[in-house]
C-alpha cells in the first residue's frame, strides 16, 4: 500500500518506488504522442500497448480493427506484417470465424461484454484482455476464468474495494493486467488502486506487466 503522507495523488505516489512496466489501455492520437508520454512519466508507467502509435521505445504498437468491417482480414494480416502482436477489437460476434483465428494469432484487446467474448472465443487457448469488464461483475469474471488461463481483465474499471485483491486469491494475478484508458480516462484511479492494492510483491510485478508480457511473448512469429 502507498504511504499517504503528500498532500496530492502525485505526491504520494512519489513515495511508492514500484513501477508500472506496461499498460494495456493507451490511445496516441495524431499529434499527441507528447502528451501521453508525459502523462504515462508522471504515473510511473514504463511503457504502454498504444492503439494509434508506431512501435518505440516507451510503447508498442496495438492495431485497432472492428470485425464487422469488410476490410477486417486485410487490416489483420497488414498488422501481422509489421510484427504487431496485440489488436484492440469489438464486435467478435459478427465475424465469430475470423475472430477465433485472430485469437490464435494475436493478443486481443477486446471492448465487447465477456459473454460475446465466451461464446465466440472459448475453449481455444485465446489470449484476451477484457478492457471494459466492470469489478461488479466479479462473479462472471472468476467463473470463466477458472476454465480459460488465457482471460485477463484490464484494471481500469477493477476499482471496488477488494476486487484485486480477490482475483489473485480465486484465480491468480496473472488474469489481472493494468490499464489506464489513458488520455481518455483519469490516470489516478487506475494507478493509485494498483499501487493501494494488498497484493504480494510477485503479484504487483505480474499485474503491472507481467501478465500482458507474457501473453505477447506467447503470440506465435
Amino acid at each position: 500500500m502507498i504511504p499517504r503522507r503528500g498532500t496530492t495523488f502525485f505526491d504520494d505516489l512519489a513515495l511508492d518506488r514500484r513501477r508500472i512496466h506496461l499498460d494495456c489501455d493507451v490511445t496516441v492520437a495524431p499529434g499527441d504522442d507528447r502528451r501521453v508520454l508525459d502523462l504515462m512519466t508522471r504515473g510511473g508507467i514504463d511503457a504502454g500497448l498504444a492503439v494509434g502509435a508506431t512501435t518505440g521505445e516507451r510503447w508498442e504498437r496495438a492495431d485497432r480493427i472492428d470485425l464487422s468491417g469488410a476490410d477486417a482480414d486485410l487490416v489483420a494480416e497488414q498488422a501481422a506484417a509489421h510484427g504487431v502482436r496485440a489488436l484492440r477489437v469489438a464486435a467478435l460476434a459478427a465475424r465469430p470465424g475470423l475472430a477465433r483465428r485472430l485469437a490464435q494469432r494475436f493478443v486481443l484487446l477486446v471492448e465487447d461484454d465477456l459473454v460475446d467474448v465466451l461464446s465466440t472465443v472459448r475453449g481455444i487457448g485465446a489470449r484476451v484482455v477484457l478492457l471494459d469488464h466492470g469489478y461488479y461483475r466479479i462473479d462472471e469474471f472468476l467463473a470463466a476464468a477458472r476454465s480459460e488461463p488465457g482471460l485477463v481483465v484490464s484494471t481500469r474499471r477493477w476499482l471496488g474495494p477488494e476486487s484485486i485483491e480477490t482475483v489473485c486469491g480465486e484465480v491468480g494475478a496473472h488474469h489481472l493486467a493494468f490499464g489506464s484508458g489513458i488520455p481518455l480516462q483519469d490516470l489516478e484511479v487506475s494507478a493509485w488502486r494498483l499501487r493501494d492494492a494488498r497484493v504480494s510483491d510477485a503479484e504487483y510485478e505480474r499485474i503491472a506487466g507481467g501478465t500482458l508480457t507474457n501473453l505477447l511473448d506467447a503470440v506465435p512469429r
